[in-house]
């Protein structure tokens, strides 16, 4: 479990729109080469995509989308972004939210998976754990440095969360702009609401498959 809830932390500091952007509204919207800016043209953001073969569907709250450049599907396993549907489409669709990235990273399958507690996913993350919170089976933990990781010129403080989806460690990490006041206490509710999100999303698609 320690090495898969490592790979986890790893991964969602390493892939996607990377640090160093030069802003983080920029960061948001625009891709960092070529083949992503292709991407992005010819795809709007998706409502939602399936990882893990279908075992995890990625959605987010009203407002939010999935950036289909960020998508990667690895068998049984899988990784995405979600960000403000008005600024992944360029104001084409969707309110005005926050502005936020949240990567959803989701784990092989295992028969014996288990939510990491608070201070397992602060050591794996290498940050200073500042509060936690258990809800319905879920750990939200806010972490005091690591949010530069991804957003170079973001808040510092960070949140991430972990629950389990069909046998699959699931984890979210929230990177933010300076000053959000989602860097705050009020972070473990929206990450809550991204949680919600996938398991409903997760338990409508499933439903529909086995209709």
């Amino acid at each position: 479990m320690i090495l898969a809830i490592a790979g986890l932390a790893a991964c969602d500091s390493t892939t996607g729109t990377g640090g160093g952007a030069p802003g983080f509204l920029a960061a948001l919207s625009s891709p960092q080469n070529d083949a992503q800016r292709q991407a992005r043209a010819a795809g709007a953001p998706m409502v939602w995509t399936a990882l893990a073969r279908g075992d995890v569907v990625v959605q987010g709250p009203r407002g939010y989308c999935v950036d289909p450049v960020t998508v990667e599907k690895r068998g049984n396993s899988g990784f995405a972004m979600i960000a403000s549907c008005n600024i992944l489409s360029d104001g084409a669709t969707g309110p005005r939210v926050p502005a936020l990235l949240v990567t959803v990273t989701v784990g092989p399958r295992e028969d014996e998976v288990t939510v990491p507690s608070a201070e397992t996913i602060a050591a794996l993350a290498g940050g200073t754990l500042q509060q936690s919170e258990t809800r319905d089976g879920s750990v939200f933990v806010q972490l005091a440095g690591g949010g530069k990781a991804l957003i170079s010129d973001g808040e510092d403080r960070y949140w991430r969360a972990a629950f389990i989806q069909a046998e699959h460690l699931v984890s979210l990490a929230m990177y933010l702009p300076e000053g959000s006041h989602l860097a705050g206490s009020d972070g473990a509710d929206f990450l809550e609401t991204v949680v919600e999100a996938i398991k409903n999303a997760s338990r409508e698609k499933s439903d529909e498959s086995s209709s």
